[in-house]
């Protein structure tokens, strides 16, 4: 069976996927997943540190789908700038604004209001973990392949955790459902993953 990590699309640049999963930070795997983004457009479905963060409007179906997989986790929406951003990204374009989604969050004012439209933005953890003891990346793949050395992946949905640092992992029947489902698919890559020394 193959497995994946499941990374944010990086096909639009560093602004681009600054725009679609905003900044997040959490000190462990029980600390909140404090959220900075733009607003008041969130992609339906985002991966962040480990989390998956999931817009009202898709909440139901993700849950209906993929909740005996996952455990609910804190989410704190720290900051919420408002920006002109739609959602309507093109193939292949980087963004380059004058005012970078960098400057547009961290050095723009918080909007109440914007927030107020985006709503409660829901994280889960996946109940399912491996530890990755070593990995490295073959970005002359495309897509770049993820090769490690830890646990054998455990579920269809798991998280991975790594030395300083915290990912997801999938297997072919979540990455087909994403792949699959026009409100989801425009904002996600899927890395192979190689477990090195399995028989």
């Amino acid at each position: 069976m193959a497995f994946y990590v499941l990374e944010t699309a990086q096909k639009w640049g560093d602004a681009g996927t600054l725009l679609i999963r905003g900044s997040g930070f959490h000190e462990t795997r029980d600390s909140p997943l404090l959220l900075q983004r733009t607003g008041p457009f969130v992609p339906s479905l985002s991966v962040n540190l480990g989390r998956l963060v999931v817009a009202p409007r898709s909440l139901e179906e993700f849950k209906t789908r993929w909740g005996d997989l996952l455990v609910e986790k804190p989410l704190v929406l720290q900051k919420v700038a408002r920006s002109k951003w739609d959602g309507t990204l093109r193939e292949g374009e980087v963004i380059a604004w004058e005012d970078e989604p960098e400057s547009i969050i961290f050095d723009g004012p918080h909007s109440e209001k914007t927030a107020a439209l985006i709503g409660k933005l829901t994280a889960f953890e996946p109940v399912n973990a491996i530890r990755i003891l070593s990995r490295k990346m073959d970005d002359t793949k495309d897509p770049p392949i993820m090769s490690y050395r830890g646990d054998a992946p455990k579920a269809s949905l798991g998280e991975l955790i790594y030395p300083g640092g915290f990912g997801i992992y999938c297997d072919d029947s979540f990455k087909d459902w994403i792949c699959d489902n026009p409100s989801y698919n425009l904002w996600f890559e899927f890395h192979p993953m190689i477990r090195l020394g399995a028989e």
